[in-house]
């Protein structure tokens, strides 16, 4: 059965783009919905072409612009609202909030299935591969795991191995998600909140609604990007072993 989310002409366009060195931003603002369309459907080879395409170096060069100017001030904020020694970010980047947190003496480590993210992490900060909607193998726990600006570009199925991964290796998880309607580049799996906190829930991690909501209103007062503020989330293992 032929595709049926484009025309032929927009589908042999992306088909030629999955065999380009780069996506870029502008390809990606005219054709973002066909794109994100042929993702969701895992078509072998092209799928899985278009990701790597789509978060490499230009992907990160745009992202950052904005991150950068609140990595400090989020690292700032976590360390103030939250008891940790040691951090690991699941779908860290290039590791931009590690290095600022790294600065307040934190020992932090990262993973990300980017290479070129990898590759751009500061050398100041342990970053290793690793894919976040398949099972990660670490060898040690952390005080704090944080995921941010991950779970809306991955299927929805593989949703719940996202949150196993975070839950598996801290007594507290910091998560944002974006909702549905917010948009974004590679945003295939926006969720409303309530998704996250059944999923959390289900693995005896409670959302820790006051702190989030205070955290929240000081990080938009402080100019943190929306997507950031907005989205923050905290969760805390809950007495009943897992």
């Amino acid at each position: 059965m032929p595709l049926q989310c484009g025309t032929q002409e927009k589908y042999s366009k992306i088909k030629s783009l999955s065999r380009s060195p780069e996506v870029k931003r502008e390809t990606y603002d005219r054709y973002g919905r066909l794109i994100d369309s042929i993702i969701r459907l895992e078509l072998p080879v092209i799928s899985n072409a278009l990701v790597r395409r789509i978060y490499d170096r230009h992907f990160f060069d745009h992202a950052n612009r904005e991150k950068e100017r609140s990595s400090r001030q989020v690292a700032e904020i976590i360390d103030h609202y939250f008891d940790f020694d040691s951090v690991l970010d699941i779908g860290c980047g290039m590791g931009l909030y590690l290095y600022e947190l790294s600065r307040l003496n934190k020992e932090v480590y990262g993973c990300d299935s980017s290479l070129d993210g990898i590759a751009m992490a500061s050398k100041e900060i342990f970053v290793f591969y690793a894919d976040a909607t398949k099972p990660l193998i670490v060898n040690r726990d952390f005080d704090l795991v944080i995921c941010f600006e991950v779970a809306e570009h991955i299927q929805k199925r593989y949703s719940g191995q996202l949150v196993q991964n975070c839950v598996k290796y801290g007594k507290r998880v910091l998560f944002t998600a974006a909702p549905k309607g917010q948009g974004g580049v590679g945003h295939i799996n926006e969720q409303p909140t309530a998704f996250w906190v059944d999923l959390f829930g289900g693995m005896h991690y409670s959302l820790e609604e006051e702190r989030s909501n205070t955290v929240r209103d000081v990080m938009k007062r402080s100019g943190v990007v929306a997507w950031i503020a907005n989205n923050f989330m905290s969760f805390h293992r809950s007495n009943r072993d897992r």
